[in-house]
């Protein structure tokens, strides 16, 4: 039921994977109906302090399955998986890690370094792209000359290439237009922005951008 509504491979894969690894060996063989709240908590106990974000979605993720069940099958049981994980576990201390940022007074000397260092002229300037317009790597290696308007001044995302899948707009300022010139010389009239012929997909690589 939620394969269609998630875009991301990652994110499918993630959602089978952890229920796969932490719920079926211990769960898996068992009639929905005769699950018990003990045998859930059991099951996630080995990891829910070690590995408490992957442990609290697989919960979230078996919620759903065990109420889908319910529903499918009419099951006049309470969801096994519903339960206060504080009481269960015990008080989890969570670690926030925030993604590397560069501060905002540094950009220019960011910009600097990514105009002479020694990589692909077609990745120099992806990245340029998405730096100037705070687009995700996806967006940018796949975007294609037609999501452009005549004067380069909107780029245009379609929601097939959103997380959102909203149609996404990005006014472009003078430099990132600049970059799209350069970019131009480099396509060669070809439909996507940053093609690239030695790749089966035609497009740069997302950690040669990262």
């Amino acid at each position: 039921n939620k394969r269609p509504t998630l875009s991301n491979g990652k994110h499918i894969d993630q959602n089978w994977n952890t229920v796969a690894t932490y719920i079926l060996p211990h769960l898996g063989d068992r009639p929905v109906a005769e699950i018990k709240r003990r045998e859930v908590v059991e099951a996630l106990r080995p990891i829910w302090h070690s590995k408490n974000t992957t442990a609290a979605r697989t919960l979230g993720r078996l919620k759903e399955i065990i109420e889908l069940a319910r529903l499918d099958h009419d099951l006049d049981i309470p969801n096994p998986a519903m339960f206060c994980t504080r009481t269960a576990f015990g008080y989890s201390a969570k670690r926030t890690e925030h993604h590397v940022a560069l501060p905002p007074e540094r950009l220019p000397e960011f910009w600097a370094w990514l105009q002479d260092v020694n990589t692909e002229e077609t990745i120099r300037i992806a990245t340029q792209l998405l730096v100037l317009t705070a687009k995700r790597t996806g967006e940018t290696r796949f975007a294609k000359w037609s999501f452009f308007n005549a004067n380069n001044c909107i780029w245009n995302t379609p929601k097939g290439l959103m997380k959102a899948r909203l149609l996404h707009r990005v006014p472009l300022s003078r430099q990132a237009r600049a970059v799209l010139d350069n970019a131009a010389v480099l396509s060669a009239g070809k439909a996507l922005v940053f093609h690239k012929a030695s790749t089966q997909s035609s497009t740069i690589s997302e950690n040669a951008i990262l």
